[in-house]
């Protein structure tokens, strides 16, 4: 019996992407209130993923539990933050990146079927906001800055690469490798990257200001990955 093949984002890639973006969001929003929101809103996520997969699986009383207990999860873990956070720089280095890993969540669902990339840039558009504004704001140091931007590249390549296997081959077929090697190679790019930036600031040969850098370094990156796929 040939078994039908699911043409929709592959999960390894799915989950390694919203966990990175994560991660990024982690290094902007460094104060215990804004992990506890960031936390808080990772564990909502779950549920919510399990039941926009269960819906498409046909289990729609399940479904709909589990992605309504996930929604509420989101939407009190920002009541909470705007509780407990009580600085405005703080929740704008914060919130536009939490709102970005709900939108990378339902991308790589994906609720929207044929819409998952424009998901995905509006997803990973908002990590790199929250990004941003940690660096207007001097939240966060120049190492830590360079990584949580890389990371939301990252972030998007992975999303890309689970929508383009899901595509070409389906979600079924045997994909583990070639995504933990395309990982492993876009992390490397993304480590080169960084490392290239922090010897032409620590060497101190030019007075290029860091959003300048990070501009350069978000350019390169993207140029690189370009090439690399």
């Amino acid at each position: 019996m040939v078994g039908v093949t699911t043409h929709r984002p592959t999960h390894l890639s799915a989950v390694l992407s919203v966990l990175v973006g994560a991660a990024a969001l982690a290094l902007v929003g460094t104060t215990p209130a804004q992990r506890l929101t960031l936390g808080v809103v990772l564990v909502a996520l779950v549920p919510l993923a399990l039941g926009l997969e269960l819906r498409r699986r046909g289990h729609v009383p399940a479904a709909l539990a589990l992605a309504s207990l996930g929604t509420a999860g989101v939407a009190g873990a920002l009541a909470l933050g705007s509780a407990r956070i009580a600085s405005f720089s703080n929740s704008v280095e914060l919130y536009p990146g939490l709102v970005g890993l709900f939108v990378l969540v339902l991308a790589l669902s994906p609720v929207w079927e044929g819409r998952e990339r424009p998901l995905i840039s509006l997803g990973t558009g908002l990590l790199l906001v929250s990004v941003v504004a940690s660096a207007a704001v001097y939240g966060t140091g120049t190492t830590g800055l360079l990584v949580a931007g890389v990371g939301t590249v990252l972030a998007w390549d992975l999303a890309e690469q689970a929508v383009n296997l899901g595509e070409q081959v389906g979600r079924e077929a045997k994909t583990r490798g070639v995504e933990l090697t395309h990982a492993g190679g876009t992390a490397a790019v993304g480590g080169g990257a960084i490392a290239a930036v922090q010897v032409i600031v620590h060497a101190d040969v030019t007075g290029l200001s860091l959003p300048v850098l990070a501009s350069l370094l978000g350019s390169g990156l993207l140029l690189t990955l370009a090439l690399y796929n």
